[in-house]
């Protein structure tokens, strides 16, 4: 802790944060229905925009959350 100044850079304040979380949780969510859907009734390019989906949100959402 002996550097207790603020960092440089352009980062988003809290409220921006929280905002974007609920986005990218949002587009997880759909990208998982769209998964489970095009599972069910068989339709190969729905099962890779839902897998897409998925994969793209939750890492951005990880990289969001650090």
């Amino acid at each position: 802790m002996s550097n207790l100044q603020r960092r440089s850079g352009n980062r988003l304040s809290r409220t921006q944060r929280v905002d974007r979380i609920y986005k990218l949780g949002l587009t997880s969510a759909g990208g998982a229905v769209a998964l489970v859907v095009g599972l069910v009734i068989g339709a190969g390019w729905l099962i890779a925009l839902g897998l897409l989906a998925l994969v793209g949100g939750g890492f951005l959402l990880r990289n969001t959350m650090r």
